[in-house]
């Protein structure tokens, strides 16, 4: 065992919480009841097992994306893995946006590139770099539901 995993072997750099809103304007803290104990986050099983699908998910897209670079070559990494993680958005699988970004960085990494070359949320990236012209910012979940929805008609 990694001095960068824990007891259950996750890498310390997959995500430990996840993503949530609990509606209302007083502060809140969300939390379970498991076993009598108050439990806020996740436990030690659901973080493996939510790791465990993720790993499972980096494997699957790499060897797609490969197949999918031999027949076309053409697009850049950055661009290939763009419309990759489009394409997995668009499935709705239950894929926080850290989670996501994670696995995309695996994905660049099993291509031949580095973390930075995937986009998303959390990949720490200059400014002058993310301001860039090539730069496209890609949609969040909450952008694609979003988009899903009939458009408001106008008032005459």
């Amino acid at each position: 065992m990694s001095t960068s995993e824990d007891q259950e072997g996750v890498p310390s750099d997959f995500p430990r919480t996840r993503e949530g809103s609990l509606s209302g304007l007083q502060p809140k803290l969300s939390a379970r009841l498991i076993d009598g104990q108050v439990v806020a986050g996740m436990t030690e099983d659901e973080l493996f097992a939510r790791f465990e699908a993720c790993q499972d998910l980096v494997v699957q897209l790499a060897e797609y994306a490969k197949r999918k670079q031999a027949l076309n070559p053409a697009p850049s990494l950055k661009d290939f893995l763009r419309r990759l993680r489009q394409a997995v958005v668009s499935k709705g699988w239950d894929l926080d946006v850290l989670e996501l970004d994670w696995v995309m960085q695996r994905v660049a990494v099993e291509l031949g590139g580095s973390p930075a070359d995937a986009p998303g949320v959390a990949v720490l990236i200059a400014p002058a770099v993310a301001i860039s012209p090539d730069y496209t910012p890609v949609l969040s979940v909450v952008d694609l539901a979003l988009s899903r929805l009939p458009k408001p008609t106008e008032p005459t």
